[in-house]
């Protein structure tokens, strides 16, 4: 019992050095080659040449790197997941999450006050490093196997008109043009995110098929229905009043019979795994976002769902972190 304590409390060396790591393009630098702690030392122009080799251990007895004699390489887990120009590069959405060291540190606090703190409010991380790593961190998400999960598990053979309300950088978009060559997207969210919803747009060639609305998602108006409402890590930023209005909302958007899709950190209660990666987001999203937010249970998120009019509310549970509502306006 007592070596679980320890290992609680030295687990955020784990991270710290999984965050250095990418801080210092370590994966990148080294690509598919085996380099000499003397080599990286000259390549990160470190000082201390014995302080970088055991750096270099931990990477290594973190998985993250291999040794064979004096020579380091990048393991399996890095190649796959670490390298910046690889479509399946984790690190944005690494970086995203240890960003909010200085405000766990302060969790005492914090749950006395009851209030929560962005990174650059405590100056931890710039305003600007903040909100790119968090938007790009997403896009990490999309790409790792959460869009294929999300057009793997929702059927929209039928559907053309699709609403992506508060689509950030669009990748969930992107990822449903690619599966449904026969759907047009409008995007709403602001213009920070749109303006990297612009550039991935372009990059995957669908100009011509999706749309980008810059507007309060909460405000906007729009001047025709759709057949299908996406809303994607909505309704954890919000509190429950917040997910009622915008629920109304949504199925004043869609026409009669139009699918409406909850993609979110859900409480779904689906094994062990996920009741601790829920438990804990849950607070994580009230220290580190907004005291009103929160991992809410899947079984509220079904009753506001059916107070707005909704029917057939149906759960889907996938093997990635975001689970799966879905829900039909009645209608045709």
């Amino acid at each position: 019992m007592r070596e679980q304590l320890h290992a609680i409390g030295i687990s955020y060396w784990r991270s710290a050095t999984l965050r250095a790591a990418i801080k210092l393009d370590l994966f990148h630098l080294l690509g598919e080659r085996a380099m000499t702690c003397e080599q990286i030392t000259r390549q990160l122009e470190a000082k201390n040449p014995r302080r970088v080799g055991s750096f270099l251990d931990v990477c290594t007895v973190l998985g993250l790197l291999t040794r064979n004699g004096d020579r380091y390489r990048n393991s399996e887990l890095a190649l796959t997941w670490l390298q910046p120009d690889r479509s399946t590069y984790y690190g944005d959405l690494m970086m995203h999450l240890t960003n909010h060291w200085n405000t766990w540190a302060k969790l005492d606090e914090l749950v006395i006050n009851g209030s929560a703190e962005l990174p650059f409010e405590s100056g931890f991380v710039s305003e600007r490093q903040y909100w790119s790593d968090y938007m790009l961190g997403q896009h990490n998400r999309v790409l790792t196997g959460q869009g294929d999960n999300l057009v793997q598990y929702v059927d929209l053979t039928d559907k053309y008109v699709l609403l992506d309300l508060g689509g950030g950088t669009g990748g969930y978009s992107i990822a449903i043009c690619q599966a449904y060559p026969q759907i047009q997207v409008d995007i709403v969210d602001q213009a920070e995110p749109l303006r990297i919803a612009r550039r991935l747009v372009k990059d995957a060639g669908f100009e011509a098929r999706i749309t980008l609305i810059e507007a309060d998602m909460h405000k906007v108006r729009l001047d025709k229905q759709y057949d299908t409402v996406l809303m994607s890590g909505i309704f954890v930023l919000q509190s429950e009043a917040e997910n009622r209005q915008i629920l109304q909302s949504t199925f004043d958007f869609l026409r009669p019979g139009g699918l409406v899709i909850i993609q979110d950190y859900l409480r779904l209660e689906y094994g062990k795994e996920r009741h601790y990666l829920d438990t804990m987001m849950n607070l994580f999203m009230q220290l580190c976002f907004t005291p009103k937010a929160g991992d809410w249970h899947g079984r509220d998120v079904g009753s506001w769902i059916r107070d707005a009019g909704f029917t057939d509310v149906r759960e889907i549970p996938v093997p990635t972190h975001l689970a799966i509502m879905t829900a039909k306006k009645p209608g045709a």
